[in-house]
């Protein structure tokens, strides 16, 4: 269910509202909890992060390389693939996703983010970090604007998380430059090599 997406600048320490009809709720969320400063200057110099979303009805964890660009102390990242993309399509379904910066692990929560004024904040972002990346401008197609997330961190001060082993004993690599989207192609099945799972982390 789609979480009902915060005005663009708000300060409160308010709740998201899952909308379902007509019918809303608060979930346990504050708006705009802030990141700490050593995570958003990571993220900031970071090329790449990893995604890591579940599948529908608490099936397998996918985890998928995106871009990642900070903007006014508030963490962006946008599917290339739009909403078709099936990290962002989970991360809609669940809200609950785990960013991978290099082995330092994030919990957060994606919130939609995709009205006018933050689609400008997040296209000079890319524009600043990106521009000399190729297929650079693909993340800036309307198709990828609508699929805009602001990620927050699940609770205030979290420590990263210890990363756990893929599974498997070959190490799934990284891409540099082109903003490809691991584990769905343009068409087709998908390509079980580019599907990583990994073990839930413990309750």
């Amino acid at each position: 269910m789609p979480l009902a997406p915060a005005k663009p600048g708000a300060n409160v320490a308010g709740a998201l509202q899952i909308m379902d009809g007509d019918i809303s709720r608060p979930i346990g969320y504050p708006l705009l909890m802030p990141f700490r400063t050593t995570d958003l200057h990571d993220l900031e110099i970071a090329r790449e992060v990893r995604i890591e979303t579940h599948a529908p009805r608490g099936g397998d964890v996918h985890s998928t390389i995106v871009w990642v660009v900070v903007d006014g102390g508030e963490v962006f990242v946008r599917s290339v693939r739009g909403e078709r993309g099936r990290w962002y399509r989970e991360a809609m379904a669940h809200h609950n996703v785990t960013v991978d910066d290099d082995g330092r692990r994030l919990e957060t929560v994606a919130i939609p983010a995709a009205d006018p004024e933050t689609i400008r904040r997040v296209d000079a972002a890319i524009n600043r970090k990106y521009a000399n990346d190729p297929g650079h401008s693909s993340m800036l197609t309307p198709e990828a604007q609508k699929a805009t997330l602001r990620l927050e961190p699940r609770t205030p001060g979290e420590d990263a998380l210890q990363a756990p082993a893929y599974l498997g004993s070959v190490e799934p690599f990284e891409l540099h430059g082109h903003p490809i989207e691991l584990g769905i192609m343009d068409s087709g099945a998908p390509i079980e090599a580019d599907v990583y799972l990994q073990p839930r982390k413990p309750a």
